[in-house]
Formats: structure tokens, C-alpha cells, sequence
């Protein structure tokens, strides 16, 4: 008997082994996959933070490496939703300026800001949800001027998120508020197949001599902002298509930022004018009509001529636009 239960004792032995090990293989597991990891991210874009970041990994490895390593590189933020560019008569307040900023999915902190700079003046804006961001600016105190001030946006960037600069998608153009009536005057080019409509006598007459025809007296518009029962004017931008010699006039900022920022082959000729945007008091609807036949050309034709317009689009063809403003 007693050489039976020595045996019993020595069997059971093993059991108590098994139990250690069993108690002891999730942190033994736990440390070779952290040895995994770590010879993973040494090998790519990742470096360890100094000594004194360093913190005692807790239940994952995981947890360790984030603890531990941040990219070698910023990652690259951007700017989405920028605000567009404006046009406010002067002594005009406020005006909000927003966008967005991120990189890919990733969100720079809210306790960053976004730089916004208009005319040597800077507020910082807040990152908030889905990265936006937002200032007012008061205005009242910009004088008018033809050239339109800039808006920049900067953010400086931090050890995670890579700074980023935009000083190109948004202006404020400050208009004078007393504007007098100017005539327009119209033109066609035999070889560029181009109607020309401008105010300056000197290019009307200039490019006469350039083997343009002279078609006289288009309408009247205004060279500033003028109020007619409650209706003030707004803005008609010009705008250059240098490989296909074509310009373009247009009361839509939209259509004018879209072209000018994003489309290399327009440039930028600035206000030709102003014009009504709802019928007032002797005005007359200034009408716009393409040709589809050649859209590469992008030839577009503008006038009050109600005949004309119904002429061109149901006898030759022309795409009626429809009415852009009113003018004199």
C-alpha cells in the first residue's frame, strides 16, 4: 500500500506543472507577440518617442507600441470646403470665412486652430467636429478698391498633423457704393468667331484696328454698386480662355471660382461691370445663349435683343441660357 500511494504522489505530480504553466502562458504569449510587433514596426516608417514618454505596456501589445511610436513623417493635412470668394458693397459687416481641414480620415486636435489672415489681420479658428473650422471678420473699416484681398489660410501643423497653406481659393472683393451708368459696347471677330463686349472705349476702338467688327452700342451697365428701389447691382466677372481665344462674362461666383480655380486654361480678367440681378425700374433683360456644336470652343453670345435670341436658338441652333440680369 504504502508503494502504491508514493506512486499516486509522483503521478499527480504533473498536474500541478500543467497548472503553473496554464496560469502563466497569457503572459507569456502576451510579451512574443509584443516582440512581433515591435520587429514589425521597427522595420517600417515608425521610431521610438524619447525615454520619458515611455509607459508601462498594460494588457495588449498593441497598447504598448501606441505608447511608444509615432510616424517617422507628419502625415498630410489638407483644406476642403474653403470659403468662396465674395463681393460686399463697402462699410459692409460681418463676413464668416470656413472651411474644413484633415488628413484622410484623421482629424488634427480641437485644441489646434486654423490661421486666418485678411488683409494683415489674423484670427485663429478653432478645429472643431469633422475638422471645420470658422471666423467673422469685421469689415467695415476696408476701403473698396478693384483688387480683391486676399484670405489666407494656415495651419501650422504639430508632430502627427503636416502644416498646410492656402492663399489662392478665397478673395473679398470690396465694391464702392455709388456707381454711375456707362454704355457697353459690342464687337465680333470674323476669325475667333468671338462677340466682345466692353466699356473701355480704348479697346473697342483697338481692336478695331485688329480686324474686329464694330457693332455699336450693347446696353448700359454701372461701374459700381448703385441701389434702385431696393435692388442693388451686382457683379459681372470676365474671365479668358487662352487656347481657345474665347472670354466669358458671368454674374455667378460660382461658375467664376470653379473656372478660375480649377480649370488651367481660363484666366482671370476681373469686374467688367455691374448689372441688376431682378428687373428695376428702364432695365431691359440682358439674355445668354451657347453654341453646342463646338464645345471645346466654349462660345457663348450675351444680348437684349429678344429677337435675336429666339432667332439663334430655334432657327440656328444656339442653347438658350437664359437671363443673367438686367440692364439698361
Amino acid at each position: 500500500m504504502t508503494f502504491i500511494k508514493k506512486h499516486r504522489s509522483i503521478i499527480s505530480a504533473p498536474g500541478k506543472h500543467r497548472r503553473r504553466l496554464s496560469a502563466t502562458r497569457p503572459a507569456i504569449i502576451e510579451r512574443l507577440e509584443v516582440r512581433r510587433l515591435l520587429s514589425t514596426y521597427a522595420a517600417s516608417n515608425y521610431f521610438p518617442l524619447p525615454a520619458a514618454s515611455h509607459t508601462t505596456p498594460t494588457s495588449a501589445g498593441e497598447s504598448f507600441l501606441s505608447s511608444r511610436y509615432v510616424p517617422a513623417t507628419p502625415t498630410s493635412t489638407s483644406f476642403g470646403n474653403l470659403s468662396v470668394s465674395l463681393s460686399i458693397a463697402e462699410e459692409t459687416t460681418p463676413v464668416a470665412f470656413s472651411g474644413n481641414i484633415a488628413a484622410g480620415e484623421l482629424i488634427p486636435p480641437g485644441s489646434e486652430s486654423v490661421a486666418i489672415t485678411l488683409n494683415g489681420v489674423t484670427q485663429n479658428a478653432v478645429i472643431g467636429a469633422q475638422g471645420y473650422f470658422t471666423s467673422t471678420f469685421n469689415t467695415i473699416a476696408l476701403p473698396a478698391s478693384n483688387t480683391p484681398y486676399q484670405v489666407t489660410y494656415a495651419y501650422a501643423g504639430d508632430a502627427t498633423f503636416a502644416g498646410v497653406t492656402d492663399n489662392t481659393t478665397t478673395t473679398l472683393l470690396v465694391m464702392p457704393t455709388s456707381g454711375t451708368e456707362v454704355p457697353v459696347y459690342r464687337l465680333f471677330s470674323p476669325v475667333t468667331k468671338e462677340h466682345l463686349y466692353t466699356s473701355d472705349v480704348n479697346e473697342y476702338n483697338t481692336l478695331a484696328t485688329e480686324g474686329w467688327d464694330q457693332e455699336g452700342l450693347a446696353w448700359n451697365d454701372y461701374n459700381g454698386l448703385v441701389t434702385i428701389s431696393g435692388v442693388t447691382t451686382i457683379p459681372v466677372y470676365r474671365l479668358y480662355n487662352i487656347p481657345e481665344q474665347q472670354h466669358l462674362w458671368t454674374t455667378d461666383p460660382n461658375e467664376y471660382n470653379t473656372l478660375k480655380n480649377f480649370v488651367g486654361t481660363w484666366s482671370v480678367d476681373g469686374i467688367a461691370g455691374y448689372i441688376f440681378p431682378t428687373v428695376v425700374v428702364s432695365s431691359t433683360a440682358l439674355y445668354r445663349m451657347s453654341w453646342p456644336f463646338d464645345p471645346a470652343a466654349d462660345i457663348h453670345l450675351w444680348t437684349t435683343d429678344l429677337n435675336e435670341y429666339d432667332t439663334d436658338t430655334s432657327v440656328y441652333g444656339w442653347t438658350m441660357e437664359g437671363i443673367i440680369g438686367y440692364v439698361m
